[in-house]
């Protein structure tokens, strides 16, 4: 039986070169700070993907494959970790105490690809949650070069994806005061309007603002109402499930607001976000018609790249 992913108990933070994690550890540490006795374990994992071998071995020739079980290649990997990797995983772990000072805190190394191995132990840890922040790329190089977090969202990986925006609050105890769930009736989406559901009611008082946004596709309305369909009783019973699954506290009751929309999803999303300063977006991962938009669809991708300064949480069933 294959164990079920409980949201917001097991967090994974990939770490990189040090200017590519500090917002991820201020992030992590004020989530498990609130969440408190729900967090289960922070893992920080760094991925060497072959650069001690690339650095210092550049010249050999690749026929000599003997090398790489030679003694020279272990005392490289070795060296390489104690001097590279284990200092840049306790400058993790200290900027991720500064935020949650009782976290209980694990480091692994892992060698190989890096969405192969995030994939690999996010299933075998059954890690809840990854947290990485979102690159600075224009539309033409996220093209061309791709990023180990869309690579990620691309895979199925069945933990939530937090892309950290670039501004945090500077409310620690609430970092994420203005919240919007995307709703769009899928299964997906229900699961993201609970695991903010959980966020929103730690937090309680802290939160200002919390939106449950529905948006009645303009492309496919004329189609639909043909069918026989009526998408605005059906975008008003869909925003009542999602706000069911999200069963709010009775303080955060008055500060949800029901919006409903008509038009481009993924434009409204970005409109809505910056008109009300939203902090944190949570999506679900596949929409209602998952083999068009296998497992990270249009929506999800113009957001992503539209909304650089909130947090972007990708959710999955």
């Amino acid at each position: 039986m294959t164990k079920k992913f409980e949201p917001l108990t097991r967090f994974l933070l990939p770490i990189g070169k040090p200017d590519s994690f500090q917002r991820a550890t201020k992030m992590a540490g004020c989530l498990a700070s609130v969440l408190d006795e729900r967090i289960e374990a922070i893992t920080l994992l760094h991925i060497m993907a072959g650069r001690y071998l690339s650095r210092h071995m550049a010249n050999i020739d690749v026929r000599t494959d003997y090398i790489l079980e030679s003694e020279t290649f272990k005392r490289l990997k070795s060296q390489h970790i104690e001097n590279e990797v284990q200092p840049l995983l306790d400058q993790a772990a200290k900027q991720l105490r500064q935020y949650c000072a009782a976290c209980r805190v694990e480091k692994k190394v892992a060698d190989g690809k890096p969405v192969d191995q995030i994939l690999k132990l996010a299933v075998e840890g059954h890690y809840s949650t990854i947290l990485m922040e979102k690159r600075e790329l224009s539309r033409l190089k996220q093209f061309f070069l791709g990023s180990v977090s869309e690579s990620l969202l691309q895979r199925n990986v069945p933990s939530s994806v937090y892309l950290v925006g670039q501004d945090i609050h500077k409310d620690l105890a609430c970092p994420l005061p203005r919240m919007l769930v995307a709703v769009d009736g899928s299964a997906d989406a229900l699961q993201a309007a609970a695991e903010a559901g959980i966020l929103a009611n730690r937090f309680g008082a802290g939160i200002q603002e919390l939106v449950l946004l529905r948006v009645v596709n303009a492309a496919t309305y004329g189609e639909r109402v043909a069918n026989g369909e009526k998408p605005e009783q059906q975008a008003k019973a869909q925003i009542d499930a999602a706000l069911n699954v999200l069963n709010p506290g009775r303080e955060l009751a008055p500060k949800i607001v029901r919006l409903e929309k008509f038009g481009d999803p993924a434009e409204a999303i970005w409109e809505e976000t910056d008109k009300r300063d939203i902090d944190i977006i949570f999506m679900g991962r596949r929409g209602t018609n998952p083999v068009s938009e296998m497992f990270i669809g249009h929506v999800c991708r113009v957001v992503s790249h539209k909304c650089q300064r909130p947090t972007i949480v990708f959710v999955s069933t």
